[in-house]
């Protein structure tokens, strides 16, 4: 039969199960009943035997065979013994594992696994004659179906860590006769992740190498083969020698291939100029950046590509021309041109010249080469002013638009005919105004993405921007699906083989739709306008929760401000709110805000409840993993949902009476300090400390924005008038009646089902005695909404 795996493209082969069936019995120390039944292969504990090839054995492999002993161990109470070998006849009669890599000359394959695989990564796990083969068409190939084993036959999903999910223990593993999971060439060569703005990762994992290889090993389990990194090479004060920083060589030696962001030039980029020429080349003063040292430019350069090459990393070449950290080379050059044509004239001028470096230093006419068409270079390429360089060795890697990522202008105007190689780079997690502690773009935005590129001209590398990873864990297995298996990936399909793999096959639609739920109840600032193929991309235009934040902060400024301003977000030229009031119905934005911001908190609050609700239902092991992917995360965007709504509230009324603004302000403090419980409720077991990193230097820093909040109501009268009376209101329900006590004024009752669906809705008042109801026997959300407040309260009925 043929089937999908989750993650890959897979084809699962398996003779008939009523032939006959191994099941490999792992010993635990107990009695085992010694029956005759040739259908049976049994393993005592600590007999489980691997081989490997001799010539095989690399630093990735060694990894990967150390990940999945654990993993036996985990599963069996006893770790596997590992045996080398130089050929075939030295693996023992009996049932084993062996391990085999086709690229290995030295090594004689067996006839029966011959032509088992068809090119680059290209893998398969299957049995036969007793035997468990883990075959790779090469290195990659090989570590890949290691994992696979981990995976299809010991039941370790790649997330198993992320997921707190501990391996279940077995006293035997049952493998059918024939198993075959095939894994043809991905459709994707090179599919990259790039680690950027790592302000909780990089606390979380620091000192730890235990954490620093979990995340590799994710990767793997993914089937990503690409970092994309940024300045590789270290120069250090001690000696004259540059050499790769200790990361960029663990990536190295965990078998990936090495790429550069936007910033890099063969290896290094100008933050680096200082420390070249002051601790390689011994200069007391650095020469200046300048265009008229250009000729030193291409010795910085040159060095960096030598350190690079002679490293034996596994690279994809970047060609760069910027400044000095993530800004346009005239911002750090001082004598730059000044025009467009002249800046993108000299760009491409470097670009030419750093590829004749490359050409010299490698020995390589055609070395593998990538561009990122990102910011400034962007705007040169839609404006026709750059024409990089071409041929079937450069990748032209296109970028998402900044901010809301949707394909750019340029990519649009790609031509299908140019003889280059297609990449596509898309932020999932952007640093001042998208996504950060809660999930946003979505796996259906992500296809949308990549299907626009990939119809310009076939996908050769992509990448995504993910810093932080824990946060976007779903998304991000979406892209390494989509991926390997370009031409037949669904979202939707993915969603619930994804929901089946970490929920349980019980409650996947459940969860599934709850996903949706979540993504679809982000603000829509603006209206959508990129259209494809006739298909709008319906949430091009999201408030991540960065623009939350920023949105605090900027209106703390206004307070300030002598006279109102209807529109005080006032960074919208730069696209870093925008807001677009008209789209709404309204003028302003505060009027915009004001309009939306109560359903988006409701929508949020009805995914939250709803995940509530289930997570009591799940069995235990599944519970981590949706509290620190969706509920803790559906939570946090209700209330700093909230927190917005009340602060612009304040904000409106503290020109026109302070004692109102006083009662917003003060609910939106309360929700900000719910929102940080609710998202610190998901620090659990190796995660215990995981927000320690959203300090004053976090990219949200959740201290500051409540500190911003405080500092308004310290400026408003205390008036007397208690904010939370709506919080005295008791709900009950009693003999077919709901009864609501404590009701100051007239008020809305709603009442929602465990999946976020409205029962039912009545105006209520002090009079009622009670509210008759045909609710079935079940969980509620009842939410009492009075003027602009509400309270909800979970009910069984």
């Amino acid at each position: 039969m043929n089937a999908k795996s989750l993650g890959r493209k897979v084809i699962i082969l398996i003779t008939p199960l009523y032939i006959r069936t191994f099941i490999i019995t792992l010993f635990l120390g107990l009695a085992v009943f010694q029956a005759s039944c040739e259908n049976l292969i049994e393993f005592p504990k600590g007999s489980i035997k691997i081989y490997i090839p001799s010539g095989t054995v690399c630093k990735p492999v060694n990894w990967a065979i150390k990940d999945l002993n654990r993993d036996i161990e985990k599963i069996t109470g006893s770790k596997a013994q590992v045996i080398r070998i130089s050929n075939v006849s030295q693996i023992a009669s009996g049932n084993s594992i062996v391990l085999l890599n086709e690229s290995d000359a030295s090594f004689s394959m067996p006839v029966v696994c011959q032509g088992k695989t068809n090119g680059w990564e290209s893998h398969r796990v299957y049995e036969d004659a007793g035997k468990i083969y883990l075959q790779g068409a090469d290195t990659r190939g090989l570590i890949y179906a290691i994992y696979t084993f981990s995976e299809k036959v010991l039941g370790i999903p790649p997330l198993w860590y992320w997921a707190m999910r501990e391996p279940e223990k077995k006293t035997t593993v049952e493998v059918p006769v024939g198993m075959d999971y095939f894994f043809d060439t991905p459709d994707v060569k090179y599919r990259a992740w790039f680690p950027n703005d790592q302000d909780m990762f990089n606390p979380w994992k620091s000192g730890r190498e235990d954490r620093r290889q979990a995340w590799f090993e994710s990767m793997l389990r993914l089937k990503l083969n690409a970092i994309e990194y940024g300045c590789p090479i270290f120069y250090p004060t001690a000696n004259t020698t540059a050499r790769l920083y200790s990361e960029a060589d663990s990536i190295k030696s965990r078998g990936f291939v090495l790429s550069y962001t936007h910033t890099v030039a063969l290896g290094t980029h100008f933050s680096s100029w200082d420390n070249y020429w002051q601790r390689i080349k011994k200069m007391t003063t650095s020469p200046e950046l300048s265009m008229a040292n250009e000729n030193l430019m291409f010795e910085f350069w040159e060095h960096a590509a030598t350190t690079m090459h002679q490293s034996g990393a596994e690279n994809i070449w970047q060609i760069a021309f910027r400044g000095s950290g993530d800004v346009p080379f005239w911002e750090t050059i001082p004598d730059a041109p000044t025009s467009d044509a002249a800046r993108a004239a000299t760009i491409q001028r470097m670009w030419e010249k750093q590829l004749e470096i490359l050409k010299r230093v490698t020995g390589n006419p055609k070395p593998l080469v990538k561009l990122t068409m990102y910011n400034e270079i962007s705007d040169f390429m839609a404006a026709g002013l750059l024409t990089p360089p071409e041929g079937e060795n450069i990748i032209w890697s296109y970028v998402a638009t900044r901010r809301d990522h949707y394909p750019a202008d340029d990519v649009l105007q790609h031509n299908s005919l140019s003889p280059v190689k297609m990449g596509y780079y898309m932020n999932l997690q952007f640093t001042s105004s998208g996504a950060h502690l809660a999930q946003a773009e979505g796996p259906w935005k992500m296809e949308q993405n990549f299907r626009v590129v990939n119809d310009k001209s076939p996908l050769y590398y992509s990448v995504i921007n993910v810093g932080n990873l824990r946060e976007f864990l779903f998304t991000m297995s979406a892209n390494t699906d989509m991926m390997w298996n370009m031409n037949t990936y669904n979202t939707d399909d993915f969603l619930l083989s994804f929901c089946k793999t970490y929920f349980g096959e019980e409650h996947a639609s459940v969860v599934a739709d709850l996903y949706k739920d979540f993504f679809n109840a982000y603000w829509k600032q603006r209206n959508p306008e990129f259209t494809y193929k006739g298909v709008l991309m319906d949430r091009q235009f999201v408030y991540q929760d960065l623009r939350y934040k920023q949105s605090i902060m900027t209106l703390r400024s206004a307070f300030s401000k002598k006279t109102y301003d209807p529109n005080p977000l006032y960074r919208l030229e730069e696209r870093h709110y925008n807001i677009v009031p008209t789209d709404h119905g309204v003028n302003t934005q505060v009027e915009a805000v004001i309009k939306c911001m109560p359903t988006v908190r409701d929508d949020f609050m009805a995914v939250a409840n709803a995940t509530d609700v289930l997570s009591s239902q799940l069995p235990e092991a599944y519970r981590p993993f949706l509290l620190s992917n969706l509920q803790s995360q559906a939570h946090f965007m209700a209330e700093i949902s909230e927190m917005f709504y009340q602060y612009i509230l304040t904000y409106q009324q503290y020109y026109i009476n302070k004692n109102i603004a006083a009662t917003h302000v003060a609910k939106s403090l309360k929700a900000a300090n719910r929102a940080r419980d609710y998202l610190y409720q998901n620090q659990q077991g190796e995660f215990s400390e995981w927000y320690s990193g959203d300090t004053i230097d976090g990219k949200f820093n959740l201290k500051t924005t409540i500190q911003k909040i405080e500092e308004v109501k310290k400026m408003l009268p205390t008036t007397g008038i208690d904010h939370l009376e709506i919080e005295k209101i008791q709900m009950a329900v009693r003999d077919g009646y709901i009864f609501v006590d404590q009701l100051p004024e007239n008020a809305i009752l709603s009442v929602y089902n465990m999946f976020g669906q409205k029962c039912m809705e009545r105006k209520v008042t002090v009079n009622n005695s009670g509210i008759p109801h045909q609710l079935p026997k079940g969980m509620y959300i009842f939410v009492i909404h009075i003027g602009n407040q509400s309270i909800n309260q979970k009910i069984i009925i």
